[in-house]
């Protein structure tokens, strides 16, 4: 059973953490509020040198970065889909860098000192790229930058610079473009750290609810066997007669349905009754979110598989978490376990500020990942009530052959 659980909370364990998911949209906010004063500063620059440069293509080029830069703006405040905008300003910038020389009337005819404008865009498209690509391909590309500018820089379009002022203006580019990647970079890691021990305290809980479940089946199972099979017992060793004789049978006849009635919530199985898996997971979320007032009705002997039980437990931990996390105001928080006809209802509640459920950006792992399609993995079905203003209701719902 153990190892049915374990298959179970890999296959729809979340890609993204949850913290690391806030980290980047926070960042992404900051950079791409900040990449609205570059970018101006980027065309003031542009301007300056607008008899050097060819305009229809000057326009053309600080144009598209002006609607990149904004798309960005707008998917890290209000919608989503950054991550892709940010990728987009980098290689952007790269194809800038490349093409260089194409912005220019005559490349042979540059004041002496010219630096050309896209300088200015260096530093942020090594930043972009830290942060779009945020594995190996990102730190080569990081690397790569730097380097192209450096071979612009020497050229006559790019104002044909010492090898000193050249290898100065690059390295000055990767030091800020790579200390604030390595900054993003350590914030991203600490924050996969609290969700890691954040995980695996769930983890351990999920556990623990499990074997408290397998104790209870065992005692069910226990009394099962005290109660019914001894009563048989007696009442067969004390037959007399023909009617004692009849009772005894129908007696025995009575415990063996029982025993199969029973058998598939042994503990050898991979089916708990509801009782112990309402028992178990009440005690978990006591426990584990002692903010939570955690109440059981309609008790049932209805078999849960055990995937289902460990996916609704994973569901209802998360769901709490997420509670404390996005609504640190509420007064009231429930957490409720009911046995329906042939199903659970279980509803995770607070009075907290709410929210708008289709405004949740797609990117956000919390809701979508950790707790609908944990659910709707293994059958059930996933209901969010809230508003703004007006709380939130959680309610997860699993049925017989759902």
């Amino acid at each position: 059973m153990r190892e049915v659980f374990r298959r179970q909370f890999l296959r729809s364990k979340p890609t993204k953490s949850y913290s690391v998911a806030n980290v980047d949209l926070l960042l992404g906010k900051i950079f791409s509020a900040g990449l609205i004063f570059l970018y101006l500063e980027i065309v003031v620059n542009g301007v300056s040198q607008i008899e050097y440069l060819n305009v229809p293509v000057f326009i053309l080029t600080i144009s598209t970065l002006g609607i990149l830069v904004g798309e960005y703006f707008i998917s890290s405040w209000f919608t989503s889909g950054a991550q892709f905008r940010l990728k987009l300003i980098a290689i952007f910038i790269i194809v800038l860098v490349l093409t260089w020389p194409i912005q220019l009337v005559d490349a042979t005819n540059l004041p002496s000192g010219f630096q050309p404008w896209i300088w200015w865009t260096i530093g942020i498209g090594g930043v972009a790229l830290g942060g779009a690509f945020p594995n190996k391909f990102g730190f080569m590309a990081l690397i790569l930058l730097p380097l192209l500018w450096f071979s612009v820089r020497l050229g006559e379009a790019g104002g044909a610079a010492s090898v000193d002022v050249a290898a100065e203006d690059s390295l000055y580019t990767f030091l800020l473009s790579a200390t604030i990647t390595a900054m993003v970079t350590t914030l991203r890691w600490e924050a996969g750290k609290v969700d890691a021990a954040n995980q695996q305290a769930i983890e351990a809980a999920v556990e623990k609810a499990r074997l408290e479940a397998i104790d209870l089946e065992r005692s069910r199972f226990d009394a099962l066997v005290h109660d019914s099979v001894l009563t048989t017992l007696l009442v067969a060793a004390n037959a007399d007669s023909k009617e004692q004789v009849l009772n005894a049978q129908k007696s025995a006849k009575a415990t063996l349905e029982k025993f199969v009635h029973f058998e598939n919530a042994t503990p050898n199985s991979e089916l708990l009754t509801s009782a112990s898996f309402f028992s178990a997971l009440k005690s978990t979320c006591r426990e584990n979110f002692p903010e939570f007032v955690t109440s059981i009705s309609r008790i049932s002997d209805l078999p849960i598989p055990s995937n289902v039980a460990q996916a609704l437990t994973e569901a209802t931990l998360q769901a709490a978490d997420n509670s404390l996390k996005h609504a640190k105001g509420a007064s009231e928080r429930l957490i409720r376990i009911r046995g329906q006809k042939g199903g659970i209802k279980i509803v995770i509640s607070d009075n907290g500020p709410g929210f708008r459920p289709s405004k949740v950006a797609k990117d956000r792992v919390g809701l979508r990942d950790s707790i609908i399609k944990r659910v709707e993995f293994v059958g059930g079905h996933v209901f969010v009530n809230s508003s703004p203003g007006k709380g939130t209701n959680l309610v997860l719902v699993w049925e017989t052959g759902a």
